[in-house]
């Protein structure tokens, strides 16, 4: 049993001859007792139809569950069924279903074919265990990738909806009007007496032979009664007691026929047909039941040549050319029998037209075309020919008109995309909101002291479940939701676990004023010929201007405000200046490294740069999302052999062939060894690949990309993106390298929002500066590869405006530990520079696993 995203949700060993119904009473048993007692399900099954007739006669299930239940059948395998039944059990012909098909269990066994040949000869446990974590597989990849399946499936209805809005407004009938031929047509077809034709046949058979014998008799009458006109020879023969006895006979089966087809009449024949020509009635029924043969056996055949495209998985598995062109000629060898008896009922449908008489309005069957291509797309194939119950002698407008079959048509298609979209909608809010309180749940876990034992396992699951919103995003639910989850799952816990924090206090920078301009306090000003006098209220209000006309170019909007504040406080007497002074915290002045000096940090707050179509603000963005890796401090780290880290490591991972030389490794366990590009590079694919982060959802840039953008080295620049899927990518993260600082620094891109962070564990205002124009210099030649890539209203950020590094030779450590973040859904790493070593240490250890 799966969900109708292709997730299995519970499988079955079959250890009977034959798939019984038995299964699937039991799978709905299962699923019934996990639902809500309320909820309704849509089963879609091979046999629907056979199972939901059993359900009926048979207390298999109780009313209560069988009441919530939607039976159907799955869309391939209806068009194997009659038509009366794909009717009622066709999902495109039910409401609420949309475009779910009920063939996922068919993919489920084409992903499972790889594991044929391998548990072939495996024990009966092991294959069982195989089978199970092969599924068990299958199903994280399918959950992990909902939100892509439901903007798939979203973008498919949408196309439908308005392909077929356009088809139903282009239709000369209303469509209230369609929906009425619709149930006349359901009705008609899935009328008792539609289906007699069987019996029908049977007795119309006996009527045409008892008639043929009449018409026999007839004709030797006749013949007998012109030999018999020579008297003499009459009288000779003595021919008139045989004439007497052949009129008998004759009279004799005439009754017979009458009784014969008065019966006919009263049980079976349709009331228009009744004053039709037997040939006429018996050729429909002949027409009927080969188009019904014909049917079955074009499934089949349609159904062969698909199996015969995807033959072995497809592409990857092929089955091999000589295999193929002897399946192709074992298919091709049933093609003239079809095509003949599709000659046939051509023929028939001829001869129906011939044989109606003149005054009648019965609709004669279509001829259908010889071409395959043409005949797997025709509706027509799918009808049954119709046999009319009514008494009407005009054929209905759903049989006989076009315009109604091509707008019911449309209108059952339109209604499936609206189902399907709206589905999609429900989906996508449930998704969203199990996300929220899952991870309420888990929180509120991790916060009790009697999980204390788990608590290294619930930081996994946690983690694990936070690598969810990533492919649970769609158009219909941003990450603005998700990331309200992240932060009131973290309040609902604390409050919950009755935890309280305090509130955070930021120091601000402190404004340094010009020299001289608090002199001007005491003077009398005199601004464009004003006399300011004496009065202190009027003085003091135009100071203020002064002050703000004075500072505008200068200082931001919120320091002026700070200083006009202390302006328009009263002074502190003289004698009390020294007092004052041990009240006044003045925070210390960020530490700078003294092995490198760096430009010097402005005393006043930056206010903004514009770099082409992009706003560069030297301030910290919103609030965002701090990891504070716990698997680091979580974790018993012991000692790495010399063996292990004595040889290099080479693998292979989502495609990318990395390499860590015995320089590289030394480098990683040196405690103070910078590491190099190589190091960089690599260990950003291995952390990627560690936590099963997939390549579409974020783009690891080499660190040879901003080099190859500043050197203008555009052909190295393809070939060095060339394995990227940075066009499907919404988060971008480039290590930089500064060349003239020997410093690592790095740039998080997110397209969807159009916003670069950048991070540098220095916090220099010109490194900054300089990489951001680099950037933006990478996404102009990247919009000439895709032109779909935004060029305007980007803007950039720091993630820190304070160092985080005191020595020379972490920052590649903290540019990993960074991207290691962004990986994770977040947008800062949490750890400080005494965690350092151990996340050197946790590197190393992952590489050792290559």
């Amino acid at each position: 049993m799966i969900c109708r995203h292709d997730i299995p949700l519970l499988v079955a060993n079959v250890d009977t001859p034959g798939e019984r119904q038995k299964y699937v009473i039991a799978a709905v048993e299962w699923l019934f007792e996990l639902i809500p007692p309320h909820a309704t399900v849509g089963i879609l099954y091979d046999i629907g139809c056979t199972t939901h007739r059993s359900v009926q006669l048979y207390p298999f299930l109780p009313d209560s569950v069988t009441d919530r239940i939607q039976w159907a059948t799955s869309a391939m395998h209806a068009y194997g069924h009659q038509w009366a039944c794909q009717l009622v059990y066709a999902p495109r012909f039910q409401n609420g279903l949309g475009h779910t098909d009920g063939e996922g269990v068919e993919r489920l066994w084409s992903k499972l074919r790889v594991i044929i040949s391998v548990s072939r000869t495996s024990g009966r446990w092991k294959r069982l265990w195989l089978v199970d974590r092969h599924i068990q597989a299958i199903g994280e990849t399918g959950l992990s990738d909902l939100g892509t399946n439901i903007d798939r499936r979203l973008r498919r209805a949408g196309e439908q909806a308005a392909a077929n809005l356009e088809a139903l407004r282009s239709c000369e009938v209303e469509e209230i009007e369609l929906r009425r031929q619709w149930q006349l047509q359901k009705d008609e077809q899935t009328s008792v007496q539609s289906h007699a034709p069987a019996r029908l046949k049977k007795d119309l058979h006996a009527i045409l032979t008892l008639q043929a014998e009449v018409d026999r008799l007839e004709d030797v009458i006749s013949s007998t009664q012109t030999s018999l006109k020579n008297v003499d020879f009459a009288r000779s023969s003595g021919g008139m007691p045989d004439l007497a006895k052949l009129k008998q006979t004759q009279l004799a089966f005439a009754s017979q026929v009458e009784a014969l087809y008065a019966s006919v009449n009263v049980d079976y024949l349709p009331g228009v047909l009744r004053n039709h020509p037997l040939e006429f009635v018996h050729m429909l029924v002949l027409a009927r039941e080969q188009k019904i043969s014909l049917r079955s056996r074009l499934n089949s055949h349609f159904h062969e040549w698909a199996l015969l495209d995807q033959a072995a998985g497809g592409r990857d598995l092929a089955i091999g050319t000589k295999a193929h062109q002897e399946t192709r000629k074992k298919i091709a060898k049933r093609k003239p029998t079809i095509v003949s008896g599709l000659k046939r009922y051509n023929e028939r449908c001829g001869k129906l037209r011939d044989l109606r008489p003149s005054w009648s309005r019965f609709p004669i069957p279509s001829p259908l075309p010889i071409d395959f291509v043409a005949l797997r797309d025709d509706a027509r194939l799918m009808e049954d020919v119709w046999i009319d119950p009514s008494g009407d002698a005009e054929a209905p407008r759903w049989l006989e008109d076009m315009e109604v079959r091509n707008g019911i048509t449309a209108m059952h298609k339109y209604d499936r995309a609206i189902d399907e979209k709206k589905r999609c909608s429900e989906e996508a809010e449930n998704m969203c909101r199990w996300f929220g309180l899952e991870l309420t749940a888990i929180e509120v876990a991790i916060r009790l002291p009697q999980n204390a034992p788990y608590l290294h396992l619930l930081h996994a699951r946690r983690e694990q479940h936070l690598l969810r919103r990533h492919g649970w995003r769609t158009s219909l639910v941003s990450r603005f939701r998700y990331d309200y989850h992240l932060r009131s799952s973290v309040e609902v816990a604390d409050a919950i676990c009755g935890i309280h924090h305090p509130l955070p206090l930021q120091w601000l920078a402190p404004s340094v004023l010009p020299e001289g301009f608090l002199a001007m306090e005491d003077e009398e000003i005199d601004a464009d010929g004003y006399d300011l006098g004496d009065d202190d209220a009027e003085c003091s209000d135009l100071k203020k201007t002064l002050i703000a006309d004075f500072m505008e170019d200068r200082l931001e909007k919120d320091t002026i405000d700070d200083v006009l504040d202390i302006l328009s406080q009263p002074s502190v007497p003289a004698d009390e200046e020294s007092d004052s002074d041990s009240d006044v915290f003045v925070p210390p002045s960020p530490t700078r490294r003294a092995y490198r000096p760096g430009p010097d940090k402005k005393s006043v707050a930056y206010s903004g740069l514009s770099i082409g179509e992009t706003s560069c603000q030297w301030v910290l963005p919103r609030p965002y999302a701090t990891h504070t890796f716990p698997e680091l401090f979580s974790t018993c780290w012991i000692p790495i052999p010399a063996a292990e880290i004595s040889r290099p490591r080479s693998s292979k991972l989502d495609g990318h062939q990395i390499h860590f030389s015995i320089d590289d490794i030394a480098r990683l366990s040196n405690p103070d060894g910078w590491l190099n590009d190589v190091c960089i590079n690599g260990c950003a694919l291995v952390l990627r690949h560690f936590y099963g982060i997939p390549s579409r959802l974020c783009a690891l840039f080499s660190t040879y990309a901003i080099t190859c953008v500043r050197k203008q080295n555009l052909d190295s620049l393809k070939r060095s993106i060339a394995r990227l899927r940075w066009q499907e990518s919404d988060v971008w993260l480039i290590p930089i390298h500064q060349e003239h600082r020997k410093h690592w620094t790095m740039v998080a891109v997110l397209i969807s929002t159009k916003t670069i962070y950048h991070f540098d564990s220095f916090a220099e205002e010109a490194c900054w500066l300089e990489d951001i124009n680099d950037t933006m210099r990478l996404l102009k030649f990247l919009h000439g590869e895709d032109s779909a890539m935004p060029l305007d209203g980007w803007s950039a950020y720091p993630l820190s405006i304070t160092p985080h590094q005191t020595n020379e030779h972490d920052c590649g450590l903290w540019v990993l530990a960074t991207m290691l973040a962004f990986l994770k859904g977040y947008e800062m790493t949490g750890l400080s520079e005494v965690d350092m070593p151990k996340f050197r240490h946790y590197l190393l250890n992952l590489i050792a696993r290559l």
